[in-house]
């Protein structure tokens, strides 16, 4: 007995998703493996997410939803469902394959991003504008000096994603994202 067929002939995906708390109504889902907010997930036999392209069958959906390996997966579904495996089983016809990381929707990612500095930018300007020194005699609002310190590094950044940004490179996720990230929770902390 293969425990892979013997588990998706048993075991449907919406079964899955009933089991595991994905929450399926008249066969669709909010997609757990992108920023989903509408239904794209066709959940029956098997599943399909029509945003992401993520498709499957129980095993590889349970195996993403509890982050399992596909044989791990499929013996925790002969588990819950009660379906008696051998011990000896072997891995038969189901290869697994390697997960590669989820990559952001590139536009979506360069479109936030100029907004987050976008936004920054004009605070910064703001903050040197309101928290300039008066006079030399006094020492300067720590705003102010941020204002200083940041506002020609995010200008370059706001360069770079309107210049490069329609090449729609890798490349420029690649290199400025964290960065772009971190001064978006800097400025949320500063609110």
């Amino acid at each position: 007995m293969n425990i892979f067929r013997e588990v998706k002939d048993r075991v449907t995906a919406r079964e899955v998703a009933d089991r595991y708390g994905l929450r399926v109504r008249h066969r669709k889902a909010v997609c757990p493996f992108h920023n989903d907010h509408d239904p794209s997930m066709l959940v029956d036999k098997n599943f399909k997410c029509f945003a992401c392209g993520e498709f499957g069958d129980s095993i590889k959906l349970a195996g993403k939803l509890l982050e399992l390996r596909p044989y791990d997966a499929a013996r925790r579904l002969a588990d819950d469902f009660g379906i008696m495996i051998d011990d000896d089983d072997d891995y038969g016809d189901y290869i697994p394959k390697p997960r590669s990381p989820p990559k952001p929707d590139y536009r979506e990612w360069v479109s936030k991003s100029f907004l987050t500095l976008r936004n920054i930018y004009h605070e910064l300007l703001e903050w040197k504008k309101i928290y300039a020194p008066v006079c030399m005699e006094f020492d300067a609002h720590p705003l102010y000096i941020r204002a200083v310190t940041n506002l020609s590094r995010v200008e370059f950044l706001l360069d770079e994603l309107i210049y490069r940004g329609r090449n729609e490179s890798e490349d420029l996720y690649n290199e400025y994202a964290k960065e772009i990230e971190n001064y978006g929770k800097q400025f949320n902390e500063c609110k």
